[in-house]
């Protein structure tokens, strides 16, 4: 045959043409990109040798080939979702046992699979799967959306808690007679209420700052003996680095309950 005229050997021709057919229809259907163009050439390959030929009177290639019979149950969905086993090894206790990858051929020696991990942007092999033939790349990237969207939409359970500033808003006048002040609580985030707090001050009292070792001293009470005063020893000593005279009147009525009920037990 003269060089440069491969239209002469049609047959190799038809068997190219119908690889490459095969091989665009495999990659459009998987919604893969061209780049997986020989991972999808070797699965056509594949199936073909699977395949009855009218050449060999209708038997198998790979049959006759090898002698031996085959088997169709590894065959799968080319781009179908999977979820692939993490080894122990690869993982800690607290990982996923699984990672989604997307299936992209067969095993050149045995039944082993061969997989597109699109997290690590890595190609896997492995015999423990779980395919999931209906769902292709556009479920897990659907999925990985959804995932990220509800994390970002978490919340903090134990934030900082932000700074409490007082203002004064309105002066009226007690039973007493003395002024007195109205205070407006601003919080630019989360609840900064204590409980026990009042919401008034003398106008000429002087800012108590929140003592450390008594609230040392209520953590101990509350570890050893008084349980019952968890919470609002928690809310209490959120407010340490940047305390205001509210936090330190919350200490003393907590101070106050405990003398009042030193004679009192917690039955559970």
């Amino acid at each position: 045959m003269p060089p440069k005229t491969p239209q002469l050997n049609g047959l190799a021709e038809k068997m190219n043409r119908t690889l490459i057919e095969r091989v665009r229809c495999l990659l459009s259907e998987a919604k893969l990109p061209g780049s997986f163009w020989g991972e999808a050439l070797y699965t056509a390959a594949h199936v073909i040798n699977l395949s009855p030929a009218v050449a060999l009177q209708s038997d198998v290639p790979d049959r006759v080939w090898y002698g031996k019979d085959v088997s169709y149950d590894h065959l799968h969905v080319f781009g179908c979702k999977a979820f692939v086993h993490v080894p122990k090894d690869e993982r800690s206790k607290l990982d996923a046992k699984t990672r989604q990858c997307v299936f992209i051929g067969y095993g050149h020696d045995d039944f082993g699979h061969r997989f597109y991990d699109l997290v690590e942007k890595k190609l896997v092999r492995s015999r423990d799967v779980i395919f999931m033939e209906d769902q292709s790349i556009e479920d897990i990237d659907k999925a990985e959306k959804s995932k990220s969207s509800s994390v970002s939409g978490l919340v903090d359970l134990d934030p900082t808690p932000t700074p409490v500033s007082v203002t004064p808003d309105v002066v009226e006048h007690d039973n007493n007679g003395e002024n007195v002040q109205d205070v407006q609580v601003e919080n630019n985030g989360g609840d900064n209420t204590v409980v026990g707090a009042p919401a008034h001050r003398a106008v000429d009292e002087p800012t108590v700052p929140l003592r450390r070792p008594a609230v040392g001293s209520l953590m101990y009470a509350m570890v050893c003996t008084r349980p019952d005063i968890a919470h609002v020893v928690d809310v209490v000593s959120r407010f340490l680095s940047n305390p205001g005279r509210e936090h330190w009147n919350a200490v003393k009525w907590i101070m106050r309950y405990l003398r009042s009920t030193s004679s009192l037990k917690t039955l559970f």
